[in-house]
């Protein structure tokens, strides 16, 4: 029978995370419980100071929040200045939206990041949200809001330092399956000052710098990682009611290669980003209140892959045309304008309205993608080499959001209520000199109702719909784009690389995203559709005034209108089918032997690609969740427990696992090579099926504080492949049956912060000890997935222990 690895521990683990839940549980909340909340977590800047993350908010949303699956190990140390790509409830991570107030710092191209590497120390509060957001935020799945640090009413100073390596970092392991990654060094310090500059204008300001080190499967030390970040946040009271608030920050900073793999020929990719916004505000309780605010968001990235010639394995490294797009360099601005009205209250009136416009302009300029040849293998056989070209062109892309919306709260009676929006936005995005763009006009609805069946414990009922819709990321532009890459695919055999084809090893593939000067050869679908999200809920809420708020909901979604890439120049009449023996995963037995579908090339077709990026009929996802979040404080302590268990079901871009690969909006080959669309369908990347997480903090007699985030989720959906060697466009891998018909090892962290209090004086001192990971085990990350005596065997294991020491000082 085959099933998934590590389930028999789930209702011991269940089990053990709400014996120490019950002790009390925390998330700060507000008492609005519009629909929007119920999928709502907000931390505080004294929640955050009291947690184990890092300084990282990607360790925030990787550690804390259930339905959210990263893919990468973020706190402690690990993968400084790196966004994570972050996913959950079927939202694919390259749809992530970061806002600080209404100004939105995502990175247009896609990578589902923030501009800037969000540290954790400059914010007053971050909320996370993960569904039935109200009109002013189109997020399909993840929504991270930034709130900065307000000026304190007197002067405050806070420094702060923090380190670790040697016998404080974990050194190398015993056994022979390595780490996935473990901290090498990690070094902190900050500043933040706050207070008043006159007795109407305020201002919080501060910088942080972090540098670490980490080793990758101790293959090879990491490219140092650094950050330094400077915020200032002026904030100017006209009157009671009116007030304007500047917000600066700037940033620089240097990590390797955002790619799959360390590569350890690369160059660090340096970044240099600036951000300002303004923001000017009315506020009043029985008038028109009003809200404008202005942003302007730039990075300016330089990469370098330090070699003309590299060699990849495709099951272990990824998709080979995405290293172009993560080694290009590039300048990215974003320019917004926001505007929020929220007319006065008719004391008759059951309606609670307001509105709101955004205008968005990003951009993108890339020069520099890779130039070279990349030698593929798969499972250690030499397959194709990639040859890159460089246009030595500036490939300018951009995208113009402009979006209206109206949300309105009724109230139906007293216990039932109506939470009501309505989106108009209009989206329109080309490159330069592209023979066509992108222009949608999507109109997007939403309504909620809520029934307060008791007020004991405040009982309610929520049912809801929303339509969303993904974000045109600045990537889709570069096909059709005649700055844009291109190259060619031939047969390798494993001899040394050069920069032409070898005799008797014909050119297979062209390959894009760029036109080489043929508009013919890679272009937009002048017709493309938006993809849509359909998103359904009803649960059950307790948000009484008292310690413990709880709430059981179930989510569902479906998405259409996906993007894929098609090759209209090779359709499946240029293979010719045959099948593949595969004898599966019990080899001395033929129970469950089996013949997969396989196509082999027709050589007369070889060269004749022609690209057309479009919606591929049928090519849609759907998830179904139930999350379980039980929310408590108390005078000394805080916590917040949540629990999901989901089903996310899509065809993946590429062939494999990891975000790049399974993910229902990647675009890659499931439409262009037919050995990729086998089983394509299956449970994604960000789908776990049972997550726990759990975090507290209990402040103890003494000045003595203690943080704790546990978390379980199970492990990363995967298949058995089988290798397709002897085609005549080298091997392939071919899946055996869909993704998550077998499992990693789950994953469980744990995660602890000790500080203690000390008066020097007038001024107070903290001594901090973070530990992470101190439950590791020999849990697998990583498989080997082909079919053989092998199969299953672990290649990469969790990360191992790592304790920061840490000092601050506040007066």
């Amino acid at each position: 029978m085959i099933q998934s690895r590590g389930r028999c521990f789930r209702s011991t683990a269940a089990l053990a995370f709400w014996l120490l839940a019950s002790s009390g549980v925390h998330a700060q909340t507000t008492k609005d419980v519009s629909a929007e909340r119920s999928f709502q977590n907000g931390f505080d800047a004294d929640t955050l100071s009291a947690l184990p993350l890092g300084e990282n908010v990607y360790a925030l949303l990787e550690t804390t929040q259930s339905e959210m699956i990263s893919d990468r190990f973020s706190s402690g140390g690990l993968n400084l200045g790196q966004g994570a790509r972050i996913g959950g409830f079927l939202g694919s991570w390259s749809q992530t939206r970061f806002r600080i107030g209404d100004i939105d710092v995502t990175d247009p191209t896609g990578s589902g990041a923030s501009l800037l590497f969000p540290e954790l120390m400059f914010w007053q509060r971050v909320t996370i949200g993960s569904g039935m957001f109200s009109g002013d935020t189109i997020a399909p799945g993840l929504a991270v809001d930034l709130e900065p640090r307000r000026p304190a009413a007197k002067w405050t100073s806070t420094l702060s330092g923090s380190g670790s390596g040697g016998s404080l970092a974990s050194q190398t392991p015993a056994g022979l399956i390595p780490p996935i990654m473990r901290l090498g060094s990690w070094g902190h310090g900050a500043a933040m000052v706050s207070g008043p500059l006159s007795p109407r204008v305020g201002l919080s300001a501060g910088g942080t710098w972090s540098r670490s080190s980490a080793f990758a499967r101790e293959v090879a030390q990491t490219t140092p990682s650094s950050v330094a970040s400077g915020v200032a946040n002026l904030v100017y009271s006209a009157s009671a009611n009116t007030e304007a608030r500047v917000f600066g920050w700037f940033q620089r900073a240097s990590a390797p290669l955002d790619y799959r793999r360390i590569l350890p020929a690369a160059a660090p990719t340096r970044d240099r980003s600036t951000h300002l916004q303004a923001t000017w505000q009315n506020r009043r309780d029985s008038g028109l209140s009003w809200r404008v605010a202005t942003g302007y968001t730039e990075r300016a990235r330089t990469n370098d892959l330090g070699t003309t010639s590299v060699t990849f394995e495709r099951l272990i490294d990824g998709p080979v045309p995405a290293l172009v797009a993560a080694s290009a360099d590039d300048t990215t601005r974003r320019w917004t304008l926001a505007a929020r009205i929220t007319p006065a209250p008719a004391t008759t009136s059951r309606h609670t309205l307001d509105y709101g416009f955004d205008a968005d302009r990003a951009g993108t300029q890339t020069t520099a993608p890779f130039s070279g040849v990349v030698g593929e293998t798969v499972d250690g056989l030499a397959a194709r080499a990639w040859r890159f070209v460089d246009p030595r062109l500036e490939s300018k892309r951009h995208r113009v959001t402009v979006a209206a919306f109206a949300n309105d709260r009724i109230a139906i009676s007293p216990t039932l209520t109506l939470d009501a929006s309505l989106r108009l936005e209009s989206v329109t995005g080309s490159a330069a000199g592209a023979a066509n763009g992108v222009r949608w006009l999507s109109v997007l609805p939403r309504a909620a109702f809520r029934w307060k069946v008791t007020d004991l414990a405040q009982l309610s009922l929520v049912a809801g719909y929303r339509r969303s819709a993904n974000q045109l990321n600045l990537d889709l532009l570069s096909f059709g784009d005649p700055a844009a890459s291109t190259g060619t695919v031939s047969r390798w055999t494993g001899a040394p690389l050069t920069a032409a084809p070898a005799p008797g090893d014909p050119v297979i593939d062209r390959i894009g995203p760029g036109t080489g000067g043929d508009p013919a050869f890679s272009r937009i679908d002048a017709n493309l559709k938006r993809p849509y999200t359909d998103e359904f809920v009803v649960g059950v809420e307790s948000h009484r005034d008292g310690w413990l708020k709880w709430g059981l909901m179930g989510i569902g979604r479906h998405e259409t209108n996906i993007i894929g890439l098609t090759d209209v120049g090779v359709p499946l009449s240029a293979y010719t089918a045959g099948t593949q023996f595969d004898p599966g995963q019990v080899l001395d037995l033929a129970f469950d032997d089996q013949q997969l579908p396989v196509y082999n090339r027709l050589p007369s077709t070889f060269g004749n690609n022609r690209y057309l990026l479009t919606n591929p009929v049928g090519h849609t996802a759907r998830s179904f969740a139930l999350k379980l979040t039980a929310q408590a404080t108390g005078q000394r302590f805080y916590s917040l427990w949540v629990g999901t268990t989901y089903l996310a079901q899509g065809s993946a871009g590429n062939r494999g696992f990891g975000p790049l690969e399974n993910d229902q909006d990647a675009v890659g080959e499931r439409f262009t090579n037919p050995n990729a669309a086998g089983f394509a369908r299956g449970r994604l990347f960000a789908d776990r099926a049972f997550t726990i997480k759990w975090t507290t903090a209990y402040k103890l007699p003494g000045d003595l504080d203690l943080g704790v985030i546990a978390r379980y989720q199970d492990g990363q959906p995967m298949s058995r492949l089988v290798i397709a060697s002897g085609l005549t466009q080298g091997p392939e891998a071919l899946l055996a049956y869909p993704n998550a018909s077998h499992r990693y090892t789950f994953t469980g962290t744990l995660d602890l912060r000790v500080r203690k209090g000390i008066a020097v004086g007038t001024r107070h001192a903290d001594l901090v000890l973070d530990a992470y990971n101190l439950v590791t085990r020999s849990n697998e990350v990583e498989e080997y997935a082909v079919t053989g005596p092998d199969f299953r065997a672990s290649t990469a294991i969790e990360p191992t222990p790592a304790v920061h020491l840490g000092l601050r000082l506040s007066f």
